[in-house]
């Protein structure tokens, strides 16, 4: 039976047969291959093969030089089991194309489909060798590999070997890919490989969404028993995890991805030209003139949805995947007289069935809006809906079900909401909502542990109480924290100004009054600043062109009237974004002319478009083109399906933050900001939805994507695939400077500085107040060594980089040379303390003793990992959702009987993953709270467990030493001692020491003779030891250029900076990232070493540290400038002091050389105007 849908292609012919203008040969002969191609795609999509094959002959012969036609024609035969016939157009196809992977992979699955597996295997490993990074290719060639696994006389050791190997290739290509991961798991516990297993199954819970209940525990089971090398007991748990997850709508729709929907529709077709018949699409009017946007309501099953309305009803909409299946939902209701009707529209194979009843989507009162958000960041879309009767917040279980939590929410307001919008306007990691009310606004901050707090007051967040239509959010000035405009029905729209830290600033002149009544947000003319299209209260399009600043500049009035609704939308995928609009008149398609030129696009909507009150832009059907669902004047629900529009190549991005181990930005990413650079074109786009939308025009792909998450953290990917999960990238934003150290061959880091300080970072909220760090500066020690040390020419050589996102203010840098006896070592303690600092103290070693044992709390045993310093790490806990947060654990060390010891000394060796200052706001707002450090327990005369330390704090960094005075602390002849923490700390190195005896030093203490600052760049970073290891910079791997938003102001001028750092003056070297301070000490000034003695050296440093986190306190700017003697930073006015003429000389002389934050916005940035 021929479909709605075959009919509805019959009629484009006709349409676009008759009515036209008689047009060049060429352009008539395009134009019907365009058609052929449409309406042979769709009848393989409603596989009427037949009908298919006719129209992809019709194509083989207006152009037999592109593979396309033959291809498909390809896919055709299989599918009927027609093989040879397959197995002939798809050798033309190659012949044609002979690079052309897709058609490769159609070949062979025609193999597999007549029983040649190792024929296909032959032919996909030589596609694999040109082209290793093709998906589907990678993914099918492992399932076949477990195909011919059965057979006997295959060796299956080493097909599981080939097996793993593609699909290692397979997850770093779509490192976001659940059954991907899943299956390279499988394989590598197949193959006994459990660590490895382990490094993948700690990437995989970091990335998928919350997993359904009875999976939670055997992921648990799986974890534990890989870190322990446990490799039975972690196969039999992870068996149950893959089949859990297996079952799942997300898992099932990425499955899809890699290998079609399966059934009969095997083979994915192809649905582009060959490049050469491509590039007559370069020309706009080409691509203008075949599309079509066609009426699928029916198609959809939206019809049948329609029947049930109640007619002329207010209808609420909104899109969203909530089951995550990669099929967009909606949640529709219409409203009449009181009356509510509710619809969850779940998207099965391109038809809207609805589950509202099955999902408990259940409610009265009259809708005013509608939201799908991950508010509670587990990977799965909730549903918010403001109606007449309250805020109604459905959780999404993730197992296809939401539970009603609107009482437990507490969102009580005593007046209606009526738009309800979810952003992370603190940038705390989670999405927080924002309610626009008739008369004022409500900002509800996320707790995360399932509590909301009203903050509209203390956010200066209210607005003015006035007729409220709608609102958006972006960065408007382009600081890096999001910004909110509203537009009013009474001229007073106005824009919130992130200030951060909790507060914002309301802004009237912005370049605009009006009356509005929809607004939406898009860099229309691509220079990287968000724009904004109005419609007004006189149903008017208004265009405004974003400047910066928080300031706009009316461009244009779209030339129709009588709008109610529009949005920005890129229809033809040539890289400029569009603009539709419905109202009375209908709706009205404008093509972005450059310019500010907007052209009727009218002819390319059906003729009988309805008049309609909202309008929303989906891909449908996922073919890469941007469909239009909207509401008409009866209250019913259309879909406009765009055929054509992908004729251009386009780019389909989905964001994934880390659910596991980071706790930075929302699971969607949704904030974020996303730039593209693909040829001369740029584009930019503000994260509104699970998936972002870029058209690229005739380019065949983007050449460089940059990320910068809601966390201020950027991120680049370079040629990313055109439909791709973007999984965040864990990197250390924040840490301290590196110091490095001329060893007689080369630079090698040897320590990062500055830990001691944090100014402005916020510790938690403390009666009713935000506690931030103290303001002391330093002081700090560390050892270096002696073996990491050489002079060159007389002079000791260290370099001191900026490679983060901070500012430092350096003050006073000396060298300590340590000669002491070659039988001892010597140690200071390198951890975290808080002022006033403990004094300086040289801890000699002349005889190590390692503990009897070491455990863990589960008693497995540590020893091995402890007994030296190796960069082999303590890792076997539990992460948290939170950087630097872990669950609570135990390390016990037996250190024997010490029954004649007066004196006992515990080193640790390790480093720390810390938190920040995002995740430090985050977790203050929680009862659950943020992290502890370990302390001391010690058995008791009960035989039980009691503190003796209630903290030795924390290393100093990465490469630390942690030093702890054990003497009198035991209670007991038990001298085991237990340290229990929650913070994620790597410990590398265990000893202690008794009775230690002094022993004789020689000190001599170097002043920098030269220091030179100069601009250098940022390293590569790596993980020494290993994935548990901390980030090491590679001094001699380098790259230039802007890689974070700097925080902005003046900083010390390159060239000599020698006399800033002779003394504790409050006159410093201040020091950007990328910038490098060479030092060099004069090693002359050093006495010989005696026979029988060595030298290790101490680096002090004393100066203060300002990362860029956006909610460390003046986190944005050098200024204020710190000084000895603060009580707090940021400090108030009676703690600014005027500046005496010797400060002043210093500022004037040293510190003229101004950051703003132009460079990093012009990264990526390239002018490309239409």
């Amino acid at each position: 039976m021929l479909s709605k849908f075959i009919l509805i292609i019959i009629c484009l012919n006709l349409f676009l047969g008759c009515g036209k203008k008689e047009k060049e040969s060429q352009v008539d002969n395009l134009i019907d291959v365009v058609e052929a191609r449409n309406l042979g795609l769709a009848y393989l999509e409603e596989n009427q093969l037949d009908r298919a094959e006719k129209e992809f002959l019709k194509v083989v012969d207006k152009v037999p030089d592109d593979a396309m036609g033959y291809a498909n024609l390809g896919i055709i035969y299989m599918r009927k089991g027609q093989y040879a016939e397959a197995e002939e157009q798809l050798n033309d196809a190659i012949s044609i194309d002979p690079e052309n992977s897709d058609i490769k992979l159609i070949l062979a699955e025609v193999f597999e489909a007549a029983g040649e597996n190792l024929k296909a295997i032959e032919l996909l490993r030589e596609s694999l060798a040109a082209f290793p990074n093709h998906v589907r290719s990678l993914y099918r060639i492992s399932e076949l590999f477990n195909i011919v696994s059965y057979t006997n006389d295959i060796d299956i050791s080493s097909v599981t070997k080939e097996k793993v190997k593609y699909l290692v290739e397979l997850v770093k290509t779509r490192p976001g890919s659940t059954p991907a991961r899943l299956l390279l798991i499988e394989s590598l516990l197949e193959q006994q490989l459990t660590d490895s297993a382990l490094a993948h199954m700690e990437a995989i819970i970091q990335q998928i969404p919350e997993p359904p209940k009875e999976a939670k525990g055997s992921i648990r089971d799986a974890i534990k028993a890989m870190q322990i090398g446990n490799n039975p007991e972690a196969s039999r748990s992870f068996k149950i995890v893959h089949n859990v997850l297996k079952v799942t709508a997300r898992y099932q729709g990425d499955l899809t991805q890699l290998k079609g929907p399966g059934g009969s529709l095997v083979g994915f077709p192809i649905l582009d030209f060959s490049e050469n018949l491509s590039q007559r699409f370069e020309d706009e009017s080409a691509v203008l003139t075949t599309l079509r946007f066609t009426d699928a309501t029916a198609l959809s099953g939206l019809d049948k949805i329609n029947k049930e309305v109640f007619a002329g009803s207010v209808s609420v909409m909104k899109i969203g995947d909530f089951d995550g299946d990669k099929n967009e939902d909606i949640y529709f209701s219409s409203s009449l007289n009181g009356q509510t009707k509710i619809f969850l529209l779940r998207q099965e194979f391109g038809e809207f069935l609805n589950v509202a009843s099955k999902t408990n989507i259940n409610h009265n009162g009259v809708d005013h809006d509608a939201n799908f958000s991950d508010i509670n960041n587990d990977g799965h879309l909730d549903l918010l809906i403001s109606n007449s009767e309250g805020v109604k917040f459905y959780k999404n279980t993730g197992a296809g079900f939401f539970n009603n939590i609107s009482s437990e929410a507490n969102f009580f307001v005593k007046e209606e909401i009526l738009k309800i919008i979810t952003a992370d306007f603190d940038h705390d990691g989670d999405l927080d909502i924002y309610a626009l009310g008739e008369k004022s606004n409500f900002y509800w901050r996320n707790n995360l542990d399932g509590s909301y707090t009203e903050m509209s007051k203390e956010m200066k967040m209210t607005g003015k109480k006035s007729n409220i239509k709608g609102g958006v959010y972006g960065d408007f000035d382009e600081d890096g924290d999001l910004d909110f405009i509203s537009v009013n029905g009474n001229h007073s729209s106005y824009l919130l100004s992130n200030l951060r830290q909790g507060e914002f600033q309301e802004l009237n002149d912005i370049g605009f009054t009006i009356n509005g009544r929809s607004i939406d947000t898009g860099d229309y003319n691509n220079d990287g600043f968000l724009d904004l299209l109005i419609i007004d209260i006189n149903n008017e399009g208004k265009l405004y062109k974003g400047l910066g600043e928080n300031l706009f500049q009316e461009q244009t009035i779209l030339p129709k009237k009588s709008m109610r609704d529009g949005k920005f939308l890129d229809f033809d995928n040539d890289g400029y974004l569009d603009i539709v609009t419905i109202g009375n008149k209908g709706i009205h398609l404008f093509h972005n002319a450059g310019d500010n030129i907007f052209q009727d696009m009218d002819l390319l909507l059906p003729k009988d478009v309805f008049r309609g009150n909202t309008i929303n832009v989906m891909d449908y059907n996922l073919d890469g083109d941007l469909d239009l669902i909207a509401t008409n004047d009866s209250g019913e629900i259309k879909l406009l399906r765009n055929d054509g529009g992908n004729l251009n190549k386009y780019l389909k991005v989905r964001l994934v933050g880390l659910r596991a181990g980071s706790g930075k930005n929302n699971h969607f990413g949704v904030g974020a900001k996303v730039e593209i650079r693909a040829g001369d074109l740029y584009q930019s786009r503000i994260v509104k939805s699970e998936v972002t939308h870029f058209g690229i025009g005739q380019n065949l792909k983007a050449d460089v994507m940059r990320i910068v998450w809601t966390n201020g953290a950027p991120q680049n990917i370079f040629f990313p695939g055109s439909d791709q999960d973007i999984v965040e990238e864990q990197i250390l934003k924040g840490s301290c400077p590196f110091l490095y150290a001329w060893n007689g061959e080369r630079f090698e880091f040897v320590k990062d500085v500055l830990w001691r300080s944090a100014l402005g970072m916020p510790l938690g909220i403390m009666a009713g107040e935000m506690a931030y760090a103290f303001p002391n500066s330093t002081e700090e020690y560390f050892k270096i060594p002696g073996s990491a040390v050489a002079p060159k020419n007389g002079e000791y050589l260290f370099n001191l980089t900026m490679e983060l996102w901070e500012t430092n203010y350096l003050d006073n840098i000396k060298l300590h040379v340590i000669d002491h006896p070659l039988n001892v070592e010597i140690y200071v303690d390198e951890k975290f303390s808080i002022p006033p600092y403990p004094p300086r103290k040289i801890y000699s070693v002349s005889k190590k003793f390692l503990p009897l044992s070491a455990t863990d709390g589960e008693g497995n045993n540590m020893l091995p990992i402890l007994s030296k310093w190796d960069y082999k790490f303590v890792s076997n806990f539990i992460m948290t959702d939170f950087q630097g947060i872990v669950e609570p654990h135990d390390l016990i060390l037996d250190l024997g009987d010490l029954n004649a010891s007066d004196e006992v000394t515990l080193f640790l060796h390790g480093w720390i993953f810390p938190t920040d200052a995002s995740i430090n706001i985050n977790r203050s707002q929680s009862i659950e709270g943020g992290a502890f450090p370990p302390g001391i327990q010690v058995i008791n005369e009960s035989g039980e467990w009691e503190t003796v330390i209630e903290s030795i704090n924390f290393p100093n960094g990465k490469d630390k030493t942690c030093i702890v005075d054990l003497t009198g602390k035991f209670l007991t002849n038990d001298y085991r001692i237990r340290l229990q923490t929650s913070m994620q700390i790597y410990w590398d190195h265990a000893f202690f020491t008794v009775n230690e005896p002094d022993i004789p030093i020689k000190e001599t203490i170097l002043t920098p003779t030269s220091a030179d600052l100069h601009y250098r760049g940022h390293s590569q970073i790596f993980r020494k030891g290993g994935r548990y290891g901390p980030h090491w910079p590679n001094y001699y791997q380098v790259t230039t250029g802007p890689k974070w938003r700097d925080l902005t102001g003046m900083y010390t001028r390159y060239g000599d900076v020698t006399m800033l750092l002779q003394k504790t003056d409050n006159k410093y070297l201040i020091m950007n990232s990328g910038d490098e301070l060479s030092l060099y000490f004069a090693a002359s000034e050093i006495p010989e070493l005696k026979m029988g003695w060595k030298r290790d050296y101490l680096f002090y440093n004393d100066g203060w540290l300002k990362d860029g986190d956006l909610n460390t306190a003046m986190g944005k700017t050098v200024s204020p400038l710190p000084f000895k003697g603060l009580s707090a930073y940021p400090y108030d006015k009676s703690e600014e002091t005027e500046y005496d003429s010797l400060t002043l000389t210093y500022l004037e002389q040293y510190n003229t050389r101004q950051i703003t934050g132009s460079s990093f916005r012009e990264a990526i940035l390239q002018t490309n105007n239409k």
